[in-house]
């Protein structure tokens, strides 16, 4: 147990690092304010990889990070809690959706969706789901902060939607990928998965 946890401590900084970093790489101006980058990705990875609340920790720190070494300061607040949430639905809806799709089946099928979901083959529904609903409360959690909190006003804030739906996109599109390469390396039987 304690070599399990020293692993996920180790992963958990891998992909705080490796989220800050993403999120750095490209940064495409959005329409007001922010920009298109390549965290969200990382984020949806490490939510489904380590589970909620240490995917909450690398994807709300991994990212504030960035706000803070890119001059977005005033985004820190809502970048760690905003990512961080990402990374708690996207976590605890993929293992939502796996726990109930098992439930309906008989004994022997549940063993053989486990072997699939092991192997890749039946994971990709659960990932979309929960990644698509982590990307949304990545858009409208920034549209309330822009709108609220750094007071741009509701109707000039609604112009930022478009670009956050299109890194949403981005970033779940390249998270599904990411994971079911991933998932078919093996490298994910190394130590225990959240998503398993």
């Amino acid at each position: 147990m304690k070599k399990e946890q020293i692993i996920k401590l180790c992963v958990t900084g891998m992909f705080t690092a490796l989220i800050c970093v993403a999120t750095m790489v490209i940064q495409i101006p959005a329409p007001l304010v922010g920009f298109l980058n390549l965290g969200d990705c990382f984020v949806l990875v490490a939510a489904w990889i380590l589970g909620p609340w240490y995917g909450f920790v690398a994807g709300g720190i991994g990212s504030a990070l960035a706000d803070l070494l890119t001059g977005f300061a005033q985004y820190i607040p809502a970048t760690l809690i905003i990512k961080g949430l990402m990374a708690v639905a996207a976590a605890l809806l993929v293992h939502a959706f796996f726990k109930k799709s098992d439930a309906v089946r008989p004994k022997a099928q549940q063993d053989v969706a486990q072997q699939r979901r092991t192997s890749g083959k039946s994971r990709l529904p659960g990932f979309v789901v929960s990644g698509l609903a982590a990307e949304m409360i990545m858009v409208w959690g920034y549209y309330l902060f822009e709108a609220v909190i750094l007071q741009y006003g509701w109707i000039p804030t609604l112009a930022n939607i478009p670009s956050n739906c299109v890194q949403g996109v981005f970033g779940l599109v390249l998270g599904v990928v990411l994971i079911q390469v991933i998932v078919k390396t093996g490298v994910i039987k190394k130590f225990r998965v959240y998503a398993d």
